[in-house]
């Protein structure tokens, strides 16, 4: 049958060839990888990622063998294609990768610096220096330095890492202490040690004062529990207070007072946290000591070859790292390395309320929640400026022994003010006399009023058509004279701008037309300002002036919108 001629009854079948293999074409916009020649150490090395063992091995053990392997390897290839990984590691590199990954470690260590290194090979020198690779911990605390003033700006997260990294190698190696200041924050941990152990003496003196300890007990001799002095004290609250009572304008004119206030508001507050059954004033502020388990090179290829059994650093009396069966933990009290708010809290409002009772500068908003407090902060202010007010009375001392030698003196000039009756007129015509002689030989002088003695002030305001020279005016009005409408220690310029902020209106055009430096101008608005806000409110957002939000509320209430 003719399948072309066929009927319509009958289907037209065609038969088709099945699929075949074909060869995909090579790209040729990328040149073949050339065949390097691997040197017979590198060759070694790689084969002990091939090990087999019992028990298996983690990818960080192989990575050490590796690296103790090649410690001592230079190389000199030059390496111009790009090498990027996660976790990099010598199994994820090829021959020329491998090579050019040596010949960069060869060149940095004599000093041979990359300008634009492949980030990748950063890393796996910092794994090196990490596990103690071919440095003493002193020299690979240098080198981790050296990397990141070098190109920890070139990647942030490098920058981050690292930071992590050298304080975990601190702690690891067991650095000297000297070489932790930089990375922990030994001097918040000093601040707080100091005010754990003034708090804990005025918790003490509180108990025996009620009877609840002996204060035979308190041995003042001992270094570590030895009072503190107020002065250290108050350093230690500027460091660790979350508001700047340093820089209160009631501080610069009057420290000792703002010193005195803040150093017996903790003392008297310590003894009322125990009153109110709560946590201490210290935990109240710094939160309560505990053990917080931690990992030390998290996101690095480390192998922990020193297996530490016991291990103990101690960056301060309130920070400790420990290791126990290769287990790390850190104690410490939970808001120590941060300063505290409520230390803040308590600080400010003490500035406030001795402003307030001292009638100094203008009033600030409160921040303190807690009214027992307050109170508290209150008294503590009333009992201090009463103290200061008995203090600056005149004294007057009264020796009794010498009263009668007084009464004998009084009686012999009380006689020898007695005149006779016959000699009274005689004296009186003498005086008479003398006064009479004293007006006419001083003719010549002039009588000065009080009045003389004034200066002349122009009559500003008596004729609305008359205009007085400033050169006349006093200072205060001439200072009134210049100062904008409003109630605020700002300058026309000052008001304008904080004002334009506040109400979001145009200020830019104003700060070109007037030729103002805005940075300068804000760090006067902040000054100012401290005294009433009692902080900063203008901060920056790159280029741009922002209001904190906090203090935009009572800024609308000083400044409404007109």
């Amino acid at each position: 049958m003719n399948n072309e001629h066929s009927s319509d009854n009958f289907t037209d079948i065609r038969v088709v060839r099945g699929y075949q293999d074909e060869a995909l074409p090579i790209r040729k916009d990328r040149p073949d990888r050339e065949k390097v020649q691997l040197p017979e150490k590198l060759r070694l090395m790689k084969n002990i990622a091939k090990e087999v063992h019992t028990f298996p091995k983690p990818d960080s053990w192989y990575f050490y063998k590796q690296a103790l392997f090649a410690a001592d390897y230079t190389d000199d290839f030059e390496y111009n294609r790009v090498f990027r990984r996660y976790f990099p590691t010598y199994r994820d590199m090829k021959d020329d990768e491998l090579r050019g990954y040596f010949s960069f470690r060869t060149r940095f260590r004599n000093g041979q610096y990359d300008a634009e290194p492949q980030l990748s090979f950063i890393y796996v020198y910092i794994y090196e220096i990490l596990n103690g690779i071919g440095v003493t911990p002193e020299s690979g605390f240098e080198i981790l330095k050296a990397i990141d003033t070098l190109y920890g700006a070139k990647d942030e997260n490098l920058r981050d890492y690292l930071r992590r990294w050298i304080r975990d190698y601190i702690i690891y190696y067991n650095l000297d202490k000297s070489y932790a200041a930089e990375y922990f924050s030994v001097d918040m941990d000093s601040a707080v040690s100091i005010l754990m152990q003034f708090f804990s003496d005025a918790e003490n003196r509180f108990l025996v004062l009620l009877g609840e300890k002996d204060d035979s007990d308190i041995d003042e001799t001992d270094p570590d529990t030895a009072p503190v002095t107020d002065d250290e004290v108050f350093q230690a609250v500027c460091t660790m207070s979350s508001y700047a009572i340093e820089k209160s304008p009631l501080y610069k004119k009057d420290p000792e007072l703002v010193k005195s206030a803040i150093i017996e508001m903790l003392s008297e507050l310590s003894g009322v946290a125990k009153r109110l059954n709560r946590d201490s004033l210290f935990e109240y502020c710094f939160g309560r000591r505990g053990v917080f388990p931690i990992s030390l090179f998290r996101n690095a290829v480390f192998y922990d070859h020193l297996k530490h059994e016991d291990h103990l650093y101690k960056i301060s009396p309130l920070c400790l790292y420990r290791c126990v069966k290769g287990r790390w933990s850190r104690e410490a009290y939970s808001r120590s390395s941060e300063k505290s708010k409520t230390l803040g809290d308590l600080c400010h409002e003490t500035d406030r309320i001795l402003r307030e009772k001292t009638g100094f500068g203008h009033s600030i908003k409160r921040r303190l929640m807690s009214d027992a407090f307050s109170e508290e902060i209150s008294w503590v202010i009333d009992k201090l400026l009463l103290e200061r007010e008995r203090a600056a009375r005149p004294r007057v001392d009264i020796d009794l022994s010498i009263l009668d030698s007084i009464r004998m003196d009084a009686a012999r000039t009380r006689d020898s003010l007695l005149i006779p009756e016959n000699e009274e007129e005689i004296f009186t015509e003498s005086i008479n006399k003398n006064i009479s002689d004293s007006s006419l030989h001083n003719l010549d002088k002039p009588v000065f009023s009080v009045l003389d003695l004034m200066p002349e002030t122009p009559n500003i305001g008596s004729d609305p058509t008359e205009t007085a020279s400033l050169d006349n005016v006093p200072k205060d009005l001439h200072n009134s004279v210049n100062s904008p409408a409003h109630d605020l220690p700002l300058s026309n310029d000052e008001f304008f701008v904080l004002n334009a902020l506040l109400h979001d209106l145009p200020w830019k055009e104003y700060v070109q037309e007037h030729r103002l430096m805005l940075n300068m101008l804000c760090d006067d608005i902040n000054e100012k300002m401290m005294d009433i806000i009692g902080d900063t409110i203008i901060e920056f957002n790159g280029d741009e002036p922002e209001l904190i939000e906090d203090y935009i509320s009572e800024l609308q209430e000083l400044m409404p919108e007109n």
